[in-house]
């Protein structure tokens, strides 16, 4: 187990998940951050795909520690993600705090605009305005968080309200159903490889990896099923899913506009490229 597996972020997610004080960001952030540097540079080699540790241990530590680190990262979303059925009242950090704590590890953030055109990659949908006119294509109305790289790495994508019409996205659907590499949501269920183990083993959990690289967008880089970008046959798998739906799930983390059951799907093994 990693240094920064064991102590620091399996720690510090902890730390801000147990906070009932009022003071989380110069409580129990500032006082991290102030030794973040060190522990960073074991996280350095993802941020390029080609600087990826040929040895497998040491890859794997990467991974997990990432995964740790992006725990942290799914709580500090919480109440970026209220409306009106629900609000966060929880511990939390402001987006100014949110963005200074990443900043200062390295992370560049990124947030789409009014109009702009949705993109799997980097934008997570949160919410849907249902257009009228099915053939609508969705483009963003508003962003609800902004989106953070890590060098080349996308380490959490941008959360979204969208429009859109019925021939790209159903509401109902991409509001509600799981989202997949994810931990915690506030409104929608998550699933990822760490729910159903026990306190230390859910630590060893591997990061999703998606890479842009000079425009070209590789989705899962460490699963071992390549799905076709023009998929040859619409035969059912053992889960009840077609090659066009499990790209739907590689791409989006969730379903958006297929209406099938969307629990325990295992998405963890497939893979894309876009070159």
């Amino acid at each position: 187990m990693s240094k920064v597996d064991k102590v620091w972020w399996g720690d510090l997610y902890f730390a801000v998940t147990d906070n009932e004080s009022d003071s989380l960001y110069d409580g129990v952030i500032l006082p991290w951050l102030s030794t973040s540097r060190d522990v960073m540079r074991t996280l350095a080699p993802a941020r390029h795909l080609s600087e990826t540790p040929k040895n497998e241990e040491e890859k794997q530590l990467m991974l997990w520690d990432l995964y740790a680190l992006s725990r942290v990262n799914d709580f500090f979303l919480l109440p970026f993600q209220n409306c009106e059925l629900s609000k966060w009242k929880g511990s939390a950090v402001s987006m100014e705090q949110y963005l200074c704590f990443f900043q200062q590890l390295g992370l560049k953030p990124f947030e789409p605009k009014h109009g702009d055109v949705f993109s799997p990659f980097h934008h997570e949908i949160v919410s849907v305005e249902q257009s009228a006119d099915a053939a609508e294509p969705i483009s963003i109305v508003r962003a609800q968080w902004p989106g953070l790289m890590y060098g080349e790495l996308l380490f959490s994508r941008s959360g979204v309200r969208v429009k859109g019409g019925a021939d790209f996205v159903f509401k109902n659907i991409a509001e509600t159903s799981t989202l997949y590499f994810a931990h915690r949501r506030l409104m929608r269920p998550t699933e990822d490889l760490s729910m159903g183990w026990g306190s230390n083993s859910q630590w060893r959990t591997s990061f999703r990896r998606d890479y842009e690289i000079n425009g070209q967008l590789f989705f899962n880089v460490d699963g071992n099923r390549r799905l076709s970008t023009k998929p040859e046959t619409n035969q059912i798998d053992d889960y009840g899913l077609t090659v066009e739906d499990r790209i739907e799930l590689c791409l989006n983390r969730c379903f958006i506009r297929t209406d099938k059951p969307h629990e325990d799907l295992f998405p963890y093994e497939d893979r894309m490229e876009f070159i």
